[in-house]
């Protein structure tokens, strides 16, 4: 077992085909605030390709060490969607990260065990 609990290694550095995704992500987030008729479809489009994505080509059995904007270090699963926008966009929520900071000086370690997991995580 690693230092996460999971029998997966742990890398630092994304595979190729999460960083040439990683680009797509991107573009079609920079759109986002974009409307038609109250939709928003660049994220609409973009979390379905996530939804295929992670059912067909990011499918790697390993846990990326990934350090965020807001400068926290986590661990995530390569092959969980729930992570994707903390994978590909390096942003966590905004909201948790300034409870988190306000926390820091009194605590050492932040679990975030939320409500998302995949179906294919087995630790």
């Amino acid at each position: 077992m690693n230092m996460v609990g999971s029998n997966y290694p742990i890398v630092e550095e994304l595979p190729i085909i999460y960083k040439f995704y990683r680009n797509i992500d991107r573009v079609l987030m920079k759109n986002k605030e974009k409307t038609i008729f109250g939709y928003h479809p660049f994220v609409v489009f973009r979390n379905r390709l996530n939804s295929l994505a992670f059912r067909t080509i990011l499918i790697s059995k390993k846990i990326y060490k990934s350090e965020t904007d807001e400068g926290f270090v986590m661990f995530l699963p390569l092959f969980d969607q729930a992570g994707a926008s903390i994978i590909f966009e390096k942003c966590y929520a905004p909201e948790i990260c300034s409870l988190v900071k306000s926390l820091i000086p009194r605590v050492d370690i932040f679990i975030d065990i939320g409500a998302n997991r995949s179906r294919n995580i087995s630790c």
